[in-house]
Formats: structure tokens, sequence, C-alpha cells
């Protein structure tokens, strides 16, 4: 049997999570294993040649770990969404609830600006109209408080954004 050692790419793991940062084909001079003078990241020598294993090396990033135990690459599940973090301690997806809220009151926020015109004295809308505006507005204004409950209790549904029970708009608005 022989042993590899051909150094074919650098994988720059971050040490805090071990997710694979950026692999970089090796252009030649190559550094040497091991962790960063900061702290912050590792350099892994990977002698296996993705392409011939049909792994573009975005593919590798997504689908692998670094577990400096066994000092290996292990395999994880694709992530659910932007909105989930790996953590390495337990071996899984984390839902980042902070940035998914943040994303989510973000399009609540776009939702409200873009419905204020609505409220105007000069609007074009009827009085029933514009009750119907004003009822929506406050849905969307109590929204964040239910969303960020449905995400606490069950973020394995709701950490998905199509998941998410947006409050209806009126027709008119629609």
């Amino acid at each position: 049997m022989t042993i590899n050692t051909i150094v074919y790419y650098l994988a720059y793991v971050d040490t805090s999570t071990n997710e694979i940062k950026h692999v970089d084909i090796n252009g030649g001079v190559t550094p040497e294993e091991g962790v960063s003078e900061d702290g912050s990241e590792r350099i892994v020598h990977i002698y296996d040649n993705l392409t011939e294993m049909d792994m573009s090396l975005s593919d590798f990033c997504n689908t692998r770990y670094f577990n400096p135990e066994t000092e290996a690459f292990m395999s994880r599940p694709n992530r659910p969404n932007e909105y989930y973090d790996w953590d390495s301690t337990i071996t899984s997806w984390i839902i980042n609830r902070d940035g998914l809220l943040s994303h989510i009151r973000g399009i609540r926020n776009d939702l409200l600006l873009t419905t204020d015109w609505t409220q105007n004295s000069d609007s074009p809308l009827s009085t029933e109209q514009k009750e119907e505006a004003r009822t929506y507005r406050q849905e969307l204004r109590d929204f964040m408080a239910t969303v960020t409950t449905l995400v606490d209790d069950t973020p394995e549904v709701y950490g998905n954004l199509d998941n998410i029970p947006w409050p209806t708009p009126p027709t008119f608005l629609a």
C-alpha cells in the first residue's frame, strides 16, 4: 500500500467551530499544518484529490467539518439554511435565533414601510380599506412577539422562512 504524500489542497479550519472556512489548491509552497499564531484557524493538508472523488471544493466545505481529536474530516448533514450555525461540541446544526429574528424583523419593517402610504390623509383608499390596512399594520407590529415564541418553541419548523406564518395583507395590498 502506498501512502500519498502529495498535498493537493489546504483547508483553513475555524478553531472555534471546526468548520472549514475555505479550501485552497496547493500552489507549491506548502505551509505547515497546525494552528495559527493567533489561534483562530488551523491549516490542514488534504492528500486526496477531491476532483477524482467527484467532489467540488464547495461540496467538501459544506458537507465536512474537522475533528481535532481524530485529526480527520468528518461528514455532516447539509446546512438547513443560512440561519443555522455548526456546533462542533454537539456535532449538529443549531439555529442562529438572533440572526433569523433580525432578518424577519427587517422583512416586517419593509412591509410596514411599504404600507405607510395607506394611512396618509390623501390616500386614495376608502375608509374601510384604510381600516383593513391599519389592522394589517397592527398585526405586523405584533408579529415579532408571535414569531419569537414560535422560533423558540419549535426551531426545527420555524427556522425556515418558508414556514413563517406572516399576517395576510388585505387583497388590495397583495
